[in-house]
């Protein structure tokens, strides 16, 4: 699951590239990813509606991300940053809908 930003908002967190449409957002990782590892990539890519708050300085969901998750497609999900996405989840637990569920914490505390 990726976020989906307005544009003016992801001025704030990549100012040097925009998109219009998630697919152009999609297209440009694929092909950071072949230029920077040198092969490409059949990931399958899902957006979620976010917004990205100053006072954070992070992407929160709008909505319910359980329903970007097409039934019986759960399998493995990574959860960058977990805390950010569950503070304001309402959906249906994530152990429900995936089989295995990771979390990926990282803080910059020099910031803090």
């Amino acid at each position: 699951l990726v976020p989906w930003l307005p544009i003016e908002e992801q001025k704030i967190i990549h100012p040097w590239v925009t998109f219009r449409k998630p697919e152009e957002q999609e297209n440009w990782v694929r092909q950071w990813v072949y230029k920077k590892l040198g092969f490409t990539t059949s990931i399958r890519f899902l957006w979620y509606e976010g917004c990205y708050r100053n006072d954070f300085g992070s992407i929160f969901p709008l909505g319910d991300l359980t329903e970007s998750i097409p039934h019986g497609e759960g399998d493995v999900i990574v959860l960058e940053e977990p805390e950010h996405i569950t503070w304001f989840h309402t959906g249906k637990p994530w152990c429900e809908i995936f089989n295995f569920v990771v979390g990926v914490v990282h803080t910059n505390y020099w910031n803090y």
